[in-house]
């Protein structure tokens, strides 16, 4: 029986092949200031949706709570680059609810937890502002007949209304729609039946809504 060569594979190809939440818009330095800031900026934003729009904490350097988790480990940054980088885009602050101009803020408590916030309407307005008028800027090639998922449901009135039905609170059905559907664009997962879309919106309305409670304490969500 003829012996079976095993080739180890080259580190290059290796390399290649992998895939990682870190992005890199260069368009965006201008915005940034440098191209550190735009790689935390775009992996803050990462986060965020990933936590469902929400103010979300990380722990910044290495320590024996963060389990390889901190956000200099995951981006390869020095202390001081990282520092640096917050610097160019976010503000500190004593509470996530304070007005200020940054795309970010962030906030740190007793327990020396460090909350980030993206400040939506900051950046987006800064956008709108460099990249409005240049449509060619952030172009994400689709199918032909490809829908997102908020082209998909929005037209699901039955659906819609039975998901309006459980929510307590006066929400913004369609709204939250577009949240979802932007939030699985953002990571990629789009392509999926309309039943399936059905029951991911369904699971973010549950997840998202959870956490408003009213005054008493009462949850909104019924589902």
């Amino acid at each position: 029986m003829p012996k079976t060569i095993m080739h180890k594979p080259r580190m290059v190809t290796i390399l290649n092949s992998v895939r990682t939440s870190i992005s890199y818009t260069p368009a965006l330095n201008n915005m940034t200031g440098s191209v550190t800031a735009t790689i935390l900026l775009q992996h803050l934003l990462h986060l965020w949706f990933e936590n469902n729009e929400k103010a979300f904490y990380k722990y910044k350097t290495p320590n024996a709570q963060s389990d390889g988790n901190s956000l200099c480990e995951e981006l390869g940054f020095s202390r001081r680059e990282f520092d640096t980088a917050l610097s160019k885009i976010s503000t500190k602050v004593d509470r996530l609810n304070e007005d200020v101009d940054s795309f970010v803020k962030h906030s740190t408590d007793f327990t020396r937890k460090t909350w980030y916030y993206i400040n939506v309407y900051a950046f987006e307005k800064r956008l709108q502002d460099d990249f409005g008028k240049d449509e060619k800027t952030f172009v994400i090639e689709t199918k032909p007949n490809d829908k997102t998922p908020y082209e998909m449901l929005m037209s699901e009135e039955s659906f819609l209304e039975s998901c309006k039905m459980q929510i307590k609170g006066n929400y913004n059905t369609l709204g939250e729609l577009q949240k979802y559907s932007d939030h699985v664009i953002f990571k990629g997962t789009e392509s999926k039946s309309l039943n399936q879309h059905k029951s991911g919106f369904r699971n973010w309305l549950r997840n998202h809504m959870r956490m408003n409670l009213s005054s008493t304490g009462e949850r909104k969500m019924i589902m």
